[in-house]
């Protein structure tokens, strides 16, 4: 044998003794990590099911407000609670609205059922009780509870199972209840509103995954959600399986609001109710398994085709990188003349277009005369500085109380009766679609003020008419008073993005100035910071004062944070005892100033009464990483903050 093969079979031979000894590390490592990373992740999951829960709270809360608001329902509560046929029919609306709605009720201040929609199972259609079956609830638990609340306040059950005279439903109906009082104009308590809603849709929700074992306990450590479905509910059905059943550590699951051991995470539900519910997220072992060795038969894959096949596989690479360069040159070529055809057809489209435009115009006159008799106004403007008035229809008068000769004469142009907050906007629109050649576009909903200083909403929809040369002469505007519609469309936006109790951002909204805020990051580099603010042993308060004091803590706390915030901050709560601060053109740096001087003056604030302190976490945001890591990277300062002590701020 030549010594080039026996050179060539040493190399060989040490080159695959040293691949094979780094793989059997690599694997090593891997199978060490893999159990680690899956922990790790599992409070990624529990974020994604705190949401659920939120949404699906939130939902249950606006299906009792949406009531509330209704025409209908203001109407029939002005003195006394009244029912009439669209009273039932708006209560059988929201039913049909929701499969999940199991009942909804409407009590007066005596307790006795007015209306009561039922549905017996989630996705059947519901019914209206007759009013021979309605009964008197004063003496149940659930109506003192409510009717003892105060205005805007709402009641929230524990999570359990229907009950049927006195007795557990089957099959099994997961459900949770939820009211508020109702007042009179005279703002005087005259009934309760309550829903019960089926909960299967969430709880489904919350274990749909096979990577991890779901287990759902109350306060008490009993399963509501357990991995093997016969001890769901084993308060109920099985009282001698509990939590310390299945962990040795079940005290620290029980005591802590948020714990995360080698095996498994746990943490608090957003369910605000007496429950105290907590979410236990456990990796399967079949799912540490099969990744295991998944992995490690990949590794061994790929040392056995790279070591047979390196260089014919190099040999195809290139050949397929030729082929598809080939390939793209020609789609290019083809590509451009499609995109030369496209252009000439719609050449062709935009001069019918202007054809048909005008001959729309030369039919104006007699079109014109119809908006004389309803409600919506016709405008014709001039393109000058003040949107001077060629043509208005007579309804002018019935929307701004200008006569159509004070407009045709020039007492008054247009653009005088747009509110100032909203001209410069409307302004802008209308240079925009000029400058998009557009024929056609709507306005945002913007005010106009009328002869008298009313103000009213608009939609406006407008023509751009333009001479051959395709200069812009006129203006055509189809205006309609929203006015109405408008001021509720506003009202329902302050409420959905305001938390009812503290009166700051609620977690919806804080959700859309994050990612507003991190698309500023990424295209801009707009710098930004986080701080998660978590008041310090709040279970204690609850337990110690009772839960009217502990939201008079998380309002008092709330007010001071906002007090003394910059103007560009914004500010809300994220959930449960826990606020959240979005800080624009803000480093770490400034942000850890600006936690720590919020947590002093939490600290001296309440030094002489209850002793409340918070505890805080600092992370700045950074464009590489995703926006829930950025959040999950505040939320490991926090919990770092208060696993050292609490009442301290971290920065990550």
């Amino acid at each position: 044998m030549s010594f080039n093969v026996k050179f060539f079979l040493t190399l060989s031979f040490y080159g695959f003794i040293l691949v094979a000894t780094t793989l059997l590390f690599t694997i090593n490592f891997a199978n060490n990590s893999i159990h680690d990373v899956a922990i790790k992740n599992a409070k990624d999951y529990y974020l994604r099911d705190r949401n659920i829960v939120k949404i699906y709270m939130d939902n249950i809360e606006a299906k009792l407000f949406a009531i509330q608001e209704s025409p209908i329902f203001t109407q029939n509560t002005q003195e006394n609670l009244s029912t009439t046929k669209e009273m039932e029919n708006l209560f059988l609306s929201i039913t049909r609205s929701d499969n999940f709605i199991m009942q909804l009720r409407l009590l007066d201040k005596n307790g006795k059922e007015l209306i009561r929609t039922n549905r017996n199972l989630s996705y059947a259609y519901p019914y209206l009780t007759t009013s021979n079956k309605l009964q008197n609830k004063k003496n149940r638990y659930y109506f003192k509870k409510i009717f003892s609340l105060k205005k805007g306040e709402v009641w929230l059950s524990n999570l359990d199972l229907n009950i049927e005279h006195n007795k557990i439903e089957k099959p099994l109906k997961p459900v949770i209840r939820m009211g508020t009082p109702i007042y009179n104009k005279h703002n005087k308590k005259i009934g309760i509103l309550i829903i019960n809603v089926f909960m299967d849709q969430l709880l489904n929700a919350l274990r749909s995954t096979r990577l991890y074992n779901i287990y759902i306990i109350d306060k008490d450590g009993y399963f509501i959600l357990h991995p093997n479905p016969e001890y769901n509910w084993s308060k109920y059905l099985h009282p001698e399986i509990s939590v310390k059943t299945f962990f040795k550590d079940y005290r620290y699951i029980l005591q802590n609001d948020q714990y995360q051991s080698g095996n498994y995470f746990s943490s608090k539900l957003n369910i605000l109710n007496e429950d105290d519910l907590k979410i236990i997220i456990e990796p399967t072992k079949e799912f540490l398994v099969s990744t295991s060795k998944e992995f490690t038969f990949r590794l061994l894959s790929v040392l056995g085709i790279v070591f047979l096949i390196s260089i014919p596989l190099s040999y195809l690479f290139s050949q397929n990188y030729i082929k598809l360069k080939n390939k793209l040159h020609d789609l290019n070529n083809s590509l451009e003349d499609k995109v030369s055809q496209k252009t000439k057809e719609l050449q062709d489209l935009n001069a019918n277009l202007e054809k048909i435009i005008e001959e729309r115009i030369s039919e104006q006159k007699v079109l014109l005369s119809l908006f004389d008799l309803g409600d919506s106004v016709l405008f014709k403007w001039r393109n000058d500085e003040n949107w001077s008035v060629e043509y208005v229809s007579k309804s002018v008068e019935k929307l701004m109380d200008y006569s159509p000769k004070e407009f045709l004469e020039g007492n008054i142009t247009y653009a005088e009766c747009i509110h100032e907050d909203d001209i410069q906007r409307v302004t802008q629109e209308v240079h925009d679609a000029i400058e998009r050649k557009l024929y056609f576009f709507t306005h945002e909903p913007y005010r106009i003020k009328t002869l008298d200083n009313k103000l009213k909403w608009i939609h406006d929809s407008t023509v751009i008419v333009r001479d051959k040369n395709q200069e812009v002469v006129n203006f055509v505007g189809f205006l309609s008073d929203i006015t109405q519609l408008q001021e509720q469309k506003l009202k329902l936006q302050l409420l959905s993005r305001t938390d009812k109790l503290t009166q700051v951002y609620n977690r919806f909204y804080l959700d859309e100035v994050l990612k507003k805020q991190y698309y500023r990051l990424k295209r801009n580099n707009e710098r930004c910071s986080l701080i998660i603010i978590d008041i310090d042993y709040f279970k204690k308060i609850n337990d110690l004062y009772g839960h009217i004091e502990g939201d008079k803590v998380l309002i008092l706390v709330a007010k001071l944070i906002q007090e003394h915030i910059r103007e560009s901050d914004v500010f809300g709560r994220w959930g449960g005892e826990e606020f959240f601060i979005i800080t624009p053109h803000t480093s770490a740096e400034e942000a850890q100033k600006l936690a720590e001087k919020l947590r002093d003056l939490i600290e001296t604030y309440f030094k002489d009464d209850m002793k409340i302190t918070a505890s805080f976490g600092v992370t700045e945001c950074i464009a590489d990483r995703l926006l829930d890591e950025n959040i999950i990277t505040a939320d490991k300062a926090l919990y770092h903050s208060k696993e050292n002590g609490r009442n301290k701020v971290t920065t990550f």
